[in-house]
């Protein structure tokens, strides 16, 4: 197990110690285990790296207020939107119904289905005719099959009956 102790020294300065080394510097380290590990270093900052992390620090906070703001707006526009669907939703039902009650649109309706019913009548009056030509031909090709079945089977019915009269003699057999 480890244990890590950091001392922080922080002297106090005079204003005329501005290039002195940084008042916070790690002074020390110590690791406790088996062995220690003594180690003195220290890290200066100068007036520099001071006004920089400054600087990122104003850019961090700046950046999280935008990032804030841009999911404020999208809540706004989230709002927005929800809302345009839930005006849809109310208003479609009432547009539809004054769409299907004008008049105009009805017999529109009526015309379009007179013109689509003369266009289609001839189209379907091809197809029963070629319906009927193709069931001729698959009745002509179907009865020579059907005169080579029908010696079929009738002798599987005659083996059937013959099968059930045998079932009906044994039973008779058991059952006296």
């Amino acid at each position: 197990m480890f244990f890590f102790f950091l001392s922080l020294s922080h002297p106090i300065r005079s204003p005329s110690d501005r290039n002195a080394p940084s008042p916070w510097a790690i002074r020390s380290v110590r690791v406790l285990s088996k062995a220690t590990i003594w180690s003195t270093f220290s890290c200066s900052t100068g007036v520099i790296q001071s006004a920089v992390m400054k600087f990122s620090l104003i850019v961090a906070v700046v950046v999280l207020a935008l990032a804030q703001g841009s999911f404020a707006q999208e809540a706004l526009n989230l709002d927005n939107l929800s809302q345009y669907f839930e005006d849809l939703k109310n208003k479609m039902p009432q547009d539809l119904s004054e769409i299907i009650r004008n008049p105009d649109l009805v017999n529109q309706a009526r015309t379009f289905l007179e013109e689509r019913k003369a266009q289609l009548e001839p189209l379907a009056i091809q197809i029963q005719e070629q319906l009927r030509a193709a069931s001729t031909n698959v009745e002509e090709q179907l009865k020579p099959l059907a005169t080579q079945l029908q010696p079929m089977f009738e002798n599987l019915q005659k083996q059937v009956e013959a099968m059930v009269q045998t079932m009906r003699d044994q039973a008779a057999a058991i059952g006296n």
